[in-house]
């Protein structure tokens, strides 16, 4: 059987799987975040700044593009 020790690597992937939830969390609020911008018409686009084609592309990305 094999104990996995405390060492620098292992705490590197005690991160990752920590930070999962929180990555989760984050992929969902943009998500809901680019179809709510999807939803808005050019008077509302205007008002934030964009243009209907920059709210198009922000839209289009995936949930998981959210650097």
């Amino acid at each position: 059987m094999t104990y996995f020790a405390n060492t620098a690597s292992n705490s590197g992937f005690q991160h990752t799987v920590a930070s999962l939830p929180t990555l989760a969390v984050k992929a969902m609020a943009v998500f809901k975040q680019r179809r709510a911008l999807a939803k808005l018409d050019h008077t509302q686009l205007s008002d934030i700044g964009l243009t209907t084609k920059q709210a198009q592309t922000e839209a289009k990305r995936p949930f998981w593009d959210f650097h």
